[in-house]
């Protein structure tokens, strides 16, 4: 009785995962461009790009090694790993855009933003539970800024190169997968966050539609990544 009861709820752990297609697409879409990074490597090895494929990378086996610890029953709650996962997402995408700026006061600005990003991590890092709590409003903060970033390079983009060259540039590349992820799962990411907190029935109708921006959500990020695999395969070597 005991093993049965242990398989059924190892069977409902991983129906979480695997009962919604579109999550199951995402995390393919999600390998995609880490395979196209492996093998156009030699193309950007000594650009700054490497540690964008390093991210993508480590972004993929975290969700893989996060849904296994809930899968498995180590523990219920990854907040854990996905507040890691964010300072690395920051660190990564602000270093990488802060490499390609040019104009001193794009930079300036991206500092600033990023030390506005870094103080409200650390407040909300030491006033609640880091590894039990979800780390949601520095996450937005970031979010919001990199959008910020991502117009500002695209302006230094569209400025000094011409119509050829952009097709060209993997930094237009990640920045147009993020933009269009971002202006569609920043507003669904504070929706559900804020919603959410309100359902306590799950025969609540406000359930259904959580459920389907969520997926719009899934949605987004599969476009995101495409472009990602699309830009590493089509873009030149980096100058």
């Amino acid at each position: 009785m005991l093993l049965i009861n242990v398989l059924s709820d190892w069977e409902k752990r991983l129906a979480v995962f695997t009962g919604n297609p579109l999550s199951i697409l995402s995390l393919v879409c999600e390998v995609i461009p880490v395979i196209v990074g492996i093998i156009y490597w030699k193309k950007y090895k000594k650009t700054a790009f490497a540690w964008f494929i390093f991210f993508l990378g480590y972004n993929f086996l975290n969700e893989i090694v996060s849904g296994a610890y809930y899968v498995i029953g180590v523990g219920y709650n990854t907040s854990v790993f996905f507040n890691i996962r964010d300072v690395i997402y920051v660190l990564t995408y602000y270093l990488l855009f802060y490499n390609f700026l040019s104009k001193l006061r794009f930079r300036v600005l991206l500092i600033i933003l990023f030390l506005v990003w870094a103080l409200s991590f650390l407040y909300y890092g030491f006033s609640s539970n880091f590894v039990e709590e979800y780390l949601f409003v520095p996450r937005m903060i970031g979010d919001f800024s990199l959008l910020i970033i991502i117009l500002l390079s695209f302006i230094e983009v569209i400025e000094s190169s011409s119509i050829s060259k952009i097709a060209d540039s993997m930094l237009v590349y990640v920045g147009l997968g993020l933009l269009i992820s971002l202006v569609v799962k920043l507003p669904i990411s504070i929706v559900t966050y804020v919603g959410w907190l309100n359902v306590t029935d799950a025969s609540d109708p406000r359930v259904s539609f959580f459920a389907l921006i969520r997926n719009i959500g899934f949605g987004v990020s599969c476009i995101m990544y495409i472009i990602f695999a699309y830009g590493l395969y089509r873009s030149r070597m980096p100058q």
